[in-house]
């Protein structure tokens, strides 16, 4: 049987960091370096981006201007004909925030953003999936992402089935309206031109069974790519977020690309901006 990532070669990767965000290691060189010693064509620097107020575990305004941007231009300076670099931020959709989105495309000339949701502001709380959703949450954080894509600032969405890892981490009860969530946010996604990210980084961490007892990362989860595979319309990216140069020779990327395969999920190649 032909799989539908016959051919397919992960050498443009949109999603990477670098020890600025606090919770990484290694600098935007030693990632472009070991990018194109593996022979990447495309690699995109997308750091967490500073938000105000500012969050922990992500990289200040200074750092953003002073070492960020600079240790991107030079790395673009130096492998100019021979890898295409990108200077990107990975960052959370707050509508109050609004303004900070259009400010880091237009007056700092990033290339793209992703849209990288990892907590559900309520209340003046940062909730996160990490911790657990309750149903209610989830369907917030879920109108947060799709309001997100609707400004048309976000090229990528990374880990679009993160929702789920609360709970596949506390073993709750499968709700249908989980499903209905995930085809709510597929359908959003093609309907702004987003990518949605299969994220190889979730695939570092320990397995877990979903509602019918079949083992899945908890990100990848299989319940979401199952149902994104019946929509021949959106548009899939395999994403590196890699947060330790080691990383890029794990074997983790062609461990999800084979998940992709047995779930029917076609990647694109690159994106096309």
């Amino acid at each position: 049987m032909k799989k539908c990532n016959e051919g397919f070669k992960f050498i443009h990767n949109y999603h990477s960091h670098c020890y600025l965000c606090g919770h990484a290691t290694g600098t935007v060189s030693d990632y472009c370096d070991e990018a194109y010693r593996l022979g990447f064509k495309e690699w995109g620097v997308s750091d967490h981006g500073a938000l105000a107020p500012q969050w922990k575990a992500r990289m200040s305004m200074d750092d953003f201007i002073l070492k960020y941007l600079p240790e991107i231009e030079f790395n673009q300076k130096k492998y100019e004909g021979k890898m295409k670099i990108y200077k990107a931020i990975e960052i959370e959709y707050y509508k109050e925030y609004d303004l900070w989105y259009r400010e880091y495309l237009d007056r700092y000339h990033l290339d793209y953003l992703i849209l990288g949701q990892h907590a559900l502001y309520k209340d003046g709380e940062w909730i996160s999936p990490y911790k657990g959703f309750t149903l209610d949450e989830v369907i917030e954080y879920k109108n947060e992402i799709i309001s997100g894509m609707a400004t048309g600032y976000f090229k990528i969405l990374a880990h679009p089935d993160l929702f789920m890892l609360s709970f596949a981490r506390a073993n709750q009860t499968w709700v249908k309206e989980l499903d209905d969530i995930s085809k709510e946010i597929i359908e959003a996604a093609i309907e702004y031109n987003v990518y949605l990210e299969v994220n190889i980084n979730g695939a570092r961490r320990p397995k877990t069974k979903n509602d019918l007892g079949e083992e899945t990362y908890v990100y990848p989860f299989l319940n979401f790519w199952r149902i994104a595979s019946t929509y021949k319309d959106a548009k899939f990216i395999l994403g590196s977020d890699s947060h330790k140069v080691e990383y890029l020779t794990d074997g983790k990327d062609q461990e999800v690309i084979e998940f992709c395969n047995k779930v029917g999920i076609k990647l694109e190649e690159r994106i096309i901006l």
